[in-house]
């Protein structure tokens, strides 16, 4: 289990540690990873906070996952950062897990990349735990494809007390660009 921790200490808006893996030009990706957040947990006006990413080349935004809601019990949403969306997030479309604390879920995520950057035939894909929370499949997406995938969890502000979120039985699998 990893175990990251959260300190009062902390720089707004940061991680206290990353933990990646570089991706060969990935056009179709699902990952899979058990999460628990302390008893203790406290989270910011933006939400509980950022969980991963997947990053296409530098420059073309970012795509990852997150700790919605401002109070418990949150949601997990999808926040993507390119054109012609801005900086959107994906709220669950089909039905809607709380996510509570001290306690493990399931986060199941699968992005395919869209066939050209004009396209609008990307998916982006979530489940919580086994249930299907997240379905867009008419989604846009930057040139190129995804070159890293990593837990690099972010709040916007430090927590009051130290904190924890825990990690465990991580999968990726991955479908390269041809």
């Amino acid at each position: 289990v990893l175990r990251i921790v959260f300190t009062p200490d902390m720089r707004r808006d940061h991680e206290p540690s990353v933990h990646w893996i570089a991706l060969p030009r990935v056009k179709e990706i699902y990952t899979a990873w058990s999460m628990k957040l302390s008893s203790n947990w406290t989270p910011s006006p933006a939400g509980g906070g950022k969980i991963t990413f997947l990053w296409p080349p530098e420059g073309h935004g970012v795509i990852y996952s997150n700790i919605g809601g401002s109070s418990a019990p949150h949601r997990i949403n999808i926040a993507t950062t390119w054109t012609p969306y801005g900086y959107r997030f994906w709220e669950p479309n089909v039905t809607t897990t709380s996510i509570t604390y001290d306690r493990w879920h399931r986060i199941e995520w699968y992005v395919k990349w869209a066939s050209a950057p004009e396209a609008a035939d990307g998916i982006v894909r979530w489940w919580v735990d086994g249930v299907l929370n997240g379905d867009y499949q008419r989604v846009q997406f930057p040139p190129c494809c995804m070159q890293q995938f990593e837990f690099a969890p972010t709040r916007q502000n430090p927590p009051p007390t130290e904190q924890y979120m825990y990690v465990d039985h991580t999968y990726v699998s991955i479908k390269t660009a041809s």
